[in-house]
Formats: C-alpha cells, sequence, structure tokens
C-alpha cells in the first residue's frame, strides 16, 4: 500500500492529503455522531457477533465519484469480510438503518484536485497491485476526532473474530 502511495505521490496527479499509515482502516459501518448510551448498545450488540477469521486480498485501486473525485482507495477481496460486514449491519439494525451498498476499500488520499482525472484514471490502471493475502482476526469500535491535522482515531472496544 505504501509503494502504491509513492508512486502516485511521485507522479503528482492529484492534490489532497496521503493517509497515514497509521491512520489505515476498514470502516465495516460508519455510525457518526451517537451518545454514550447508544455506545453502551452498540458494544453490547458487537460482542454478540461470532465468526471464523477473515481472508481478504488486496485488490483494484480506483477513486470515488469520476464526476469529482474525492477519494482514492484499493479494494479489499474476500467473502468473509463481506459476510462480517452484514452481521454488523444486522446486529445495530435497530439503532441504525442498513447499508445500501458496502464496498470494502481502504482510503489512501482524500483528493483536494485533480488536474486531469483522465490522466489519473489511465495510471492507476498501469499500476500492479500485488495479490496479497491476510487475515483479519478482530475488528474494533473506534471513536473519531477530526482536526485540522487529521483524524485522530481512538479504540472503544476490541472483538476478536
Amino acid at each position: 500500500i505504501l509503494r502504491i502511495q509513492t508512486l502516485i505521490q511521485e507522479k503528482e496527479l492529484i492534490e489532497g492529503k496521503f493517509t497515514a499509515i497509521e491512520n489505515m482502516h476498514l470502516t465495516l459501518k460508519f455510525l457518526g455522531e451517537i451518545n454514550e448510551t447508544n455506545v453502551e448498545e452498540v458494544r453490547k450488540k458487537l460482542q454478540m457477533i461470532s465468526l471464523q477469521h477473515c481472508i481478504v486480498t488486496l485488490g483494484n485501486l480506483g477513486i470515488f465519484s469520476f464526476k469529482e473525485p474525492r477519494i482514492l482507495w484499493i479494494s479489499l477481496i474476500g467473502d468473509s469480510i463481506d459476510t462480517l460486514q452484514k452481521k454488523i449491519d444486522t446486529e445495530l439494525c435497530e439503532l441504525f438503518s442498513l447499508e445500501r451498498r458496502f464496498m470494502s476499500h481502504v482510503t489512501l488520499a482524500r483528493i483536494k484536485k485533480i488536474p486531469n482525472t483522465k490522466l489519473l484514471i489511465n495510471f492507476l490502471s498501469t499500476i500492479s497491485v500485488k495479490k496479497i493475502s491476510f487475515e483479519i482476526k478482530s475488528f474494533s469500535l473506534m471513536e473519531s476526532h477530526l482536526t485540522p491535522k487529521g483524524p485522530i482515531y481512538s479504540c472503544i472496544e476490541k472483538y476478536s473474530l
């Protein structure tokens, strides 16, 4: 992932902020702002989820919104990660609406400006992503605070698979 970020940075095809390695993550369900009572309810419901470990593989590169791209991402491929997301979604359906569509990805950069979108898309298609597979043994309930320097993440609770 760092190799890919470096390749894109060197070509200067986007203006924006690349995600720091310590902030890279897969969002299984975005909850938004919730109060302490709901946080406790979410914690209890997530403890109910049981699933064997998940195996995922790095997939393709892409951008969200071709008209006005804002996110550069790499997909994560694996049926088990989709199953985990659905279990989380189902467990929390009394508190939050179901996801209309889930696309397993890690954000590589938040884009402010692209001088030439077509050039970026063409370059992304030339990058060879090594099909590395890895095991996910846990997921976490996270809290984020947005600051001018970027988000600060803290773990509320970690759940083993």
